[in-house]
């Protein structure tokens, strides 16, 4: 029997470590940990404490750190305006959108007023800012021939107005060369009066052209019709 070997001691701590003392009396601490392939690209690492990790064995996966908190592990982080405020705390950092506090720009249109306001203000809708109330002005004076008696006569309206309004006789000094005008189509047309001594059987269609009948000439050499377009 050989009496001078030096007894050395393997303790289990019963934590998932162990304690083993060298034949010099220097303990030396370790965890137990082993290591699974599972035979289908990963592997299961069991923990001292008895969790485990599954990975991937390509050796390039992000993994949790096993505990109960979710609040501490790669998080996806999703934006419904596409913007992220990212604000550093030690060595974490804090993820938040903002969210309305009150120094946003609002536009809406005052009560009594002639302003619709329309939209959200995003890029997607956009806020629309219109006037409610519709463009109403006359015509320019047009000459109407009534030395002749007749039936279904018509006058353009809309093409009398584009001709005047489109080469005024005189402009004052740095105004555009012509006026503004509506296309035929996104007028309203009326007839508020006309002489009913001098026309009968008046109309408009919803292109600006009027029919009527010259039933007498006017005693005095005047007579009236009167006409409004209203931009629709």
């Amino acid at each position: 029997v050989d009496t001078n070997n030096t007894v050395t001691t393997l303790v289990d701590n019963l934590d998932g470590s162990f304690t083993y003392t060298s034949e010099n009396g220097t303990p030396v601490q370790f965890q137990a940990s082993t290591i699974t392939d599972n035979g289908d690209g990963t592997s299961t690492i069991g923990l001292a404490d008895g969790g485990t990790i599954t990975v991937d064995n390509d050796g390039v996966d992000n993994v949790d750190d096993a505990d109960n908190n979710p609040n501490n592990e790669i998080q996806i982080i999703e934006s419904t305006d596409g913007s992220v405020t990212v604000n550093q705390s030690g060595i974490n950092y804090n993820l938040s959108v903002p969210t309305a506090n009150g120094s946003e720009t609002i536009v809406e249109a005052a009560p009594d007023t002639d302003i619709s306001v329309t939209g959200t203000g995003t890029s997607a809708n956009p806020y629309l800012i219109a006037n409610t109330r519709p463009d109403i002005f006359y015509p320019p004076s047009i000459a109407v021939d009534v030395a002749t008696t007749g039936t279904g006569r018509t006058i353009d309206l809309h093409s009398e107005y584009m001709i005047q309004y489109g080469t005024p006789v005189v402009i004052s000094s740095g105004a555009p060369a012509a006026i503004p005008t509506y296309a035929n189509n996104e007028l309203y047309y009326y007839v508020t009066y006309f002489d009913p001594t001098v026309f009968a059987n008046v109309s408009v269609d919803n292109v600006g052209v009027m029919t009527y009948d010259v039933i007498a000439s006017p005693t005095d050499y005047n007579t009236l019709i009167n006409v409004v377009f209203v931009a629709q």
